[in-house]
């Protein structure tokens, strides 16, 4: 076999090729053997590593162009590569991989999310002599793969904003399995596969909780929930978890959560979009307007929603601000497009403190790689601030509430 057709075999996941040339490297590894170390007989190794000699063989030829052995006369194939010493150029790098691949490039992502977590990791990296690798999870092959769990990163962040990433927790496992410390953040579907390494994650129920509060202090009591986001996906699920504990105390009445379906997707600059999305959020709130029911706030999972439902409550002879208090999520409205198309800020929103995220991660993975991974996993609960919105300035940012 050629080199070009052995490195295409290599990239097959799960290929009797990749799986003996993986194996040979942890042999090596495991047994600790030195360079210059000779390497038992081929058949004993094909029969450890349960692969044909012929398949062993070219996983040698493998191994060898990526410098793990050579071959000498009379002696075979000798080890040529210490695998204690790591790579010097990610000793003290951390590799940050996140599994949104447009959020995936620092300073280029338009997810203010993404981007605040992202800068947060900077800072708090540069403050203790750390270098940061960003990747994005989907452009890591099996080849990728091997070599960074080769060179040995000094820790690796998770980013994971999908809520089943499964491949992402494999991912953990394979680096916790070399002892090198992880932190995630997310992964809320996956408890099972986070058991070992730490995680980090936002406490939507609090930000919840404190947006209802401020609609209460406010006199709203009637209030109507449009989630854009499937009811199970974990935040929403969050943020109903805090107004069920919530509504009893606060005395709101029960509107039922609606999910809105078949939204058009967003589209910058674009009116059109725009008011067909405020037509289909006029279309909900229509239908909880009955018998004299009518919502006097409307809370949605995004800022870039509050715009389009502002929209709608106009459509339907509702005075944003007045008649109707409407809050939205993330801090973000100031940036959001829709803005050109609606002057009604949003009543408030949650700061969820995307760049203490970031630096907590840092923080946990700093500790770690001097305490040699040793410590018991842990978990870092990260408390939202609820931010009222002034509807009379269109440049204030807004203050805590």
């Amino acid at each position: 076999m050629n080199e070009a057709m052995a490195s295409s075999t290599e990239t097959i996941p799960g290929s009797p090729l990749l799986r003996a040339a993986d194996g040979l490297k942890e042999l090596i590894r495991q047994e600790g053997w030195p360079v210059g170390r000779r390497l038992p007989s081929e058949e004993a190794i094909a029969a450890q590593l349960d692969v044909s000699r012929s398949t062993l063989r070219k996983a040698l030829d493998a191994i060898e162009r990526d410098g793990w052995v050579r071959r000498e006369r009379n002696r075979g194939c000798v080890v040529a590569r210490d695998p204690k010493l790591a790579n010097p150029l990610t000793s003290r790098t951390i590799l940050v991989v996140n599994d949104s691949p447009e959020s995936a490039n620092l300073g280029t992502s338009d997810d203010g999310a993404a981007a605040g977590v992202q800068h947060g990791m900077v800072e708090a990296a540069g403050a203790r002599k750390h270098g940061l690798l960003f990747v994005a999870l989907d452009a890591i092959d099996a080849a990728m793969q091997r070599r960074l769990l080769e060179d040995v990163p000094a820790g690796v962040a998770l980013l994971c904003w999908r809520p089943r990433s499964v491949r992402a927790a494999k991912l953990a496992e394979s680096f916790s399995r070399r002892n090198v410390p992880v932190a995630a953040f997310g992964m809320d579907e996956c408890p099972e596969a986070v058991a070992c390494y730490d995680r980090v994650v936002s406490d939507h129920e609090s930000g919840m909780a404190q947006l209802l509060e401020h609609l209460a202090r406010a006199g709203r009591r009637r209030i109507l929930r449009l989630w854009t986001p499937s009811p199970d996906t974990p935040w929403i699920a969050a943020h109903e978890r805090a107004f069920a504990s919530l509504a009893g105390p606060l005395g709101l009445e029960a509107f039922p959560p609606v999910h809105v379906a078949s939204l058009p997707d967003r589209l910058a600059d674009d009116r059109g979009v725009f008011e067909q999305r405020a037509r289909v959020m006029a279309g909900y709130i229509a239908e909880n307007i009955r018998g004299g029911r009518t919502p006097d706030a409307i809370m949605v999972g995004t800022d870039c929603e509050t715009f389009p439902v502002a929209a709608a409550c106009r459509m339907l002879g509702l005075a944003p601000g007045e008649d109707v208090l409407i809050t939205g999520y993330d801090n973000y409205w100031h940036a959001a497009f829709e803005r050109r198309f609606e002057p009604s800020l949003p009543f408030a929103s949650v700061d969820k403190r995307n760049a203490e995220i970031g630096a907590e991660m840092i923080r946990l993975l700093s500790g770690r790689i001097a305490d040699g991974n040793q410590a018991s996993p842990r978990l870092s609960r990260i408390e939202q601030v609820a931010v009222e919105v002034n509807y009379r300035q269109n440049g204030a940012r807004g203050v805590r509430a």
